[in-house]
């Protein structure tokens, strides 16, 4: 399975949640408790939210390019 997958002028967009919580950047320590901004960003993402989409894409994206990884299996494997 890819990132993005086009089927008859169709774009589906495959955004992994596992993966998505281990490659999102986790927020630094601070005196006040915000919350899980990862678990956030994946609900605000399930929901549709076209910012959260993005910035899921791109946090999938760098972690596509850092493995050197075409698709979710490769990404799975050298992970």
């Amino acid at each position: 399975m890819r990132l993005f997958e086009v089927e008859d002028d169709i774009v589906t967009i495959h955004i992994d949640t596992k993966l998505l919580k281990k490659y999102a950047p986790k927020p630094r320590k601070s005196k006040i408790d915000y919350g899980d901004s990862v678990q956030y960003l994946i609900d605000k993402t399930k929901n549709g939210n076209q910012d959260a989409i993005i910035k899921s894409i791109g946090i999938i994206k760098k972690a596509f390019i850092k493995t050197g990884s075409t698709t979710y299996e490769q990404l799975y494997k050298r992970s």
